[in-house]
């Protein structure tokens, strides 16, 4: 299922010590229809091509240092607009 996240959608944590934390608003990506529809509250969103494009290469080194998969985040099914 094609999802896009909503306006004003930031990450918790920031990718810097400057503090930058990193607004999502408009990514698209793709979730498993059964993770929506279930009881979670959270759905992890693998984004798509065009998205990852837009991860700045800061973003990118602090998720390798902390061993994090930056193609997916895990979003509230709220912050999320189903597109397809």
């Amino acid at each position: 299922m094609k999802v896009r996240v909503k306006d004003a959608v930031k990450d918790i944590s920031p990718y810097t010590s400057n503090g930058d934390v990193f607004d999502f608003s408009g990514f698209t990506g793709t979730c498993r229809k059964n993770e929506f529809y279930d009881d979670e509250e959270v759905v992890i969103v693998s984004f798509d091509k065009r998205s990852l494009a837009l991860l700045p290469q800061a973003y990118i080194d602090h998720a390798d240092e902390v061993d994090e998969d930056y193609s997916r985040f895990g979003f509230y099914k709220t912050d999320l607009i189903v597109i397809g």
